[in-house]
């Protein structure tokens, strides 16, 4: 299906390579800027996770 392109539509009209890093460059700053709000919101929960997530012998 993605190797048999069309050729009564024109390339200009619809860019596989630009659409598809224009989806990769969407999803990427979808992805950071939710890591960076879950990073900002539960930052002490994380420092408590690791704090559990140590071992005892620590102490």
């Amino acid at each position: 299906m993605a190797l048999t392109t069309p050729r009564n539509r024109p390339p200009e009209e619809t860019p596989p390579s630009s659409l598809y890093y224009s989806v990769l460059h969407f999803l990427s700053f979808r992805s950071r800027g939710n890591t960076l709000l879950m990073r900002h919101r539960y930052g002490f929960l994380n420092g408590l996770l690791l704090k559990v997530h140590q071992p005892s012998s620590s102490e």
